[in-house]
């Protein structure tokens, strides 16, 4: 009896694992360009299905019958995550001038958030890389797949590119930046095999892939962000960063910078072939930042809201010209700045939040495990360096929201672990056991 009961509990546990490696495997993009071939409607469904994936798996974490289902555990250590998670759902449902539509991002979202919190809090550090990692494998096995039976939707053209390798997702930049953050979770995996003397060779074939389709991509900003990730994790056992003060540190001055100081030099760039205005993103933030003080400075428009909104979006096109800035004319999403993207869907509030959350969790770094600081510093450098000129941290459970809070538990849990899958199968067979030893005979 006692060992069916523990071969129930590891099946159960190979199933959440299968299930985390689902959900993560959608929020990187699948099925992306797929849905040329499946259909939208069968892409919102695997986004529907990975949702309630989500729910069920922590409902039923550790449930042996239905008697055992609990809410989610919210241990006190992430309070401050969860008062976050909190503030903006609570101001966004304030602001918003959808409501129903809000509602369920803002529940999207949450959900994202918990679910992130719940795989940093239930897996060691060691095997959350290795979940991330096979569903990076997956993903590339996908995109390899397309490229064989629909060359056609894994590539684009433009001005400046030809034949640009974009694989699953819609441009070269978004698929760039995903082979970036995949190098790096495979690089940290390669750590672990050399000090392990295990499953070495399969991460190192999953870089090279990667270094490969990035190199494609012909994108030279994720190339920079991979290279400035790097830094934490070859220097994490002889210093740590600051990372909540690096990250808001490096926001703020990065902006400073670019709305003051580079139209200084907008003819010396010009002269030697580069854009002052960084592709248009200096004048889209400074109409951004016009329409921000103008209206819903504290608030913003709700979480998401802002790029659905015909009002704002009116307003927005209306500081460009169709003739000579038809992009920032028409475009529909995303501020390619992620403090910007924070005040336009929760305002001020959003971004003070934000900021102190950060502060508040990497305040005691030096106190992290070593594997939990190289994660998480190597996440925060990744998303500070793409989200200063890219769209980040402003979706529903995309990767980058995921690794956002999975880095922010990991700072807030400064409890050593076991870093190995075989401990946390232990891990489970004692809960296991002394729940039959307490069981009424």
């Amino acid at each position: 009896m006692n060992r069916a009961r523990r071969d129930q509990a590891y099946n159960a546990a190979i199933m959440q694992e299968v299930v985390a490696v689902f959900v993560l495997l959608i929020s990187l993009g699948f099925p992306g360009n797929y849905t040329e071939i499946i259909g939208e409607t069968a892409g919102k469904m695997l986004e529907y299905i990975a949702f309630i994936l989500e729910i069920g798996n922590m409902l039923l974490f550790n449930a042996s019958d239905w008697k055992d289902i609990q809410l989610i555990y919210i241990p006190k250590k992430y309070l401050s995550i969860y008062i976050y998670a909190f503030i903006i759902f609570g101001v966004s449902m304030v602001a918003t001038s959808f409501p129903k539509e809000q509602f369920i991002t803002c529940v999207r979202i949450t959900v994202t958030t918990v679910y992130a919190i719940w795989l940093q809090d239930r897996y060691s550090t060691e095997y959350l890389e290795e979940l991330i990692c096979i569903s990076l494998a997956a993903f590339i096995m996908f995109t390899l797949l397309l490229m064989m039976i629909r060359p056609d939707l894994v590539s684009e053209s433009g001005s400046t590119f030809t034949d640009a390798f974009r694989g699953l997702h819609s441009t070269k930049n978004t698929c760039g930046t995903e082979l970036a953050f995949g190098i790096l979770m495979s690089i940290l995996m390669i750590q672990h095999g050399m000090r392990r003397r295990r499953k070495l060779m399969r991460w190192c074939v999953l870089c090279l892939i990667q270094i490969v389709l990035l190199i494609m991509c012909q994108a030279t900003g994720p190339v920079i962000c991979l290279l400035i990730s790097l830094f934490p994790i070859f220097t994490a056992k002889h210093f740590r960063l600051p990372l909540g003060l690096m990250y808001v540190t490096a926001n703020i001055v990065f902006l400073f910078c670019a709305l003051t100081i580079l139209p200084l030099f907008s003819d010396f760039l010009e002269y030697i072939g580069k854009d002052a205005t960084l592709t248009g993103r200096v004048p889209m933030w400074r109409k951004l930042i016009e329409l921000m003080m103008q209206n819903k400075t504290m608030t913003g428009y709700g979480y998401g809201m802002f790029w659905r909104d015909p009002i704002a979006m009116a307003n927005f096109h209306s500081g460009f010209s169709k003739t000579r800035d038809n992009f920032l004319a028409t475009m529909t999403s995303g501020a390619h700045n992620a403090i910007i993207e924070t005040w336009v869907n929760t305002g001020l509030i959003g971004v003070g939040s934000f900021f102190f959350l950060l502060l508040f969790a990497f305040s005691r770094v030096d106190e992290m495990t070593l594997e939990k600081y190289r994660l998480a510093s190597t996440c925060m450098v990744f998303l500070m360096m793409n989200g200063l000129t890219e769209r980040c941290l402003g979706g529903n459970y995309d990767y980058k929201m995921m690794i956002l809070f999975i880095s922010l538990s990991a700072g807030c849990d400064r409890i050593p672990v076991k870093s190995s899958y075989l401990a946390q199968k232990e891990a489970l067979n004692r809960i296991e056991q002394r729940r039959i030893e307490q069981a009424p005979h």
